[in-house]
């Protein structure tokens, strides 16, 4: 009991001091922020706040970056990130641009990219590469609030903006199967292949056809400073 008046005095100062430096509460503490997640996600996801499990979190705070150089460190901020469980599903909610943004809708949008290029490149088609930053670079990119919902109706338009920006220039990879390819030189088939492509979206030359005689697979990535997030390759 004691431990919990503690913990209720601790939140209210720091909640004070929040309000006095200009600094919104969410931002540095941790009920507040995960409050803020969970009604970002019951208004995106037209659900209750029961059916949100959380199932990890990392605090917000300063480090010391050296990413850019080991040598000259500088003071950084990292935001909240957090993972919560819905409809049987893990996924990640990060902070961008001081909004929310999650990719529960990752393994939907893999599978409606790879639906609509088995109907409209080629069948054999199993997989695309997806993770979390090229979904966040399609609500950038065109024009959409992080709490949008992509639909199948989305699909093209999702593929022809594929980390289509300024500051990226990441490539589709695209991975496909066909048993009648030379498994140890499939490279002739892989060109014919990303020509193929390269017909049917806008990218130029940023997608690429790659020959796979496995399944995709789906890796979490869970950063101590920077995005939690989700890759399928």
């Amino acid at each position: 009991m004691k431990k919990r008046v503690a913990a209720v005095i601790i939140i209210v100062i720091a909640a004070v001091l929040c309000i006095g430096i200009g600094v919104s509460a969410d931002k540095v503490i941790y009920p507040c922020a995960k409050a803020k997640a969970v009604e970002y996600l019951c208004d995106k996801y037209d659900a209750e706040k029961s059916e949100f499990k959380l199932v990890d979190h990392r605090n917000a705070g300063a480090y010391w970056d050296a990413s850019k150089d080991e040598f000259f460190q500088h003071l950084a901020w990292k935001d909240f990130a957090f993972e919560f469980e819905y409809n049987g599903k893990n996924f990640y909610v990060n902070r961008c641009n001081g909004k929310f943004f999650d990719d529960y809708q990752l393994d939907d949008i893999e599978l409606w990219c790879t639906e609509w290029l088995q109907s409209n490149v080629d069948k054999s088609i199993i997989g695309v590469q997806l993770s979390d930053e090229e979904l966040l670079n399609y609500m950038n990119n065109c024009g959409k609030d992080y709490d949008y919902t992509v639909s199948k109706n989305d699909i093209n338009d999702f593929l022809n903006n594929y980390s289509h920006s300024a500051k990226s220039n990441y490539i589709l990879s695209v991975y496909y199967y066909d048993e009648t390819v030379d498994s140890l030189n499939p490279s002739v088939d892989e060109k014919a292949m990303t020509q193929k492509l390269k017909s049917r979206l806008n990218l130029d030359d940023r997608v690429t056809a790659t020959f796979l005689q496995s399944s995709v697979d789906k890796k979490e990535y869970k950063s101590k400073c920077s995005m939690w997030f989700f890759e399928i390759a």
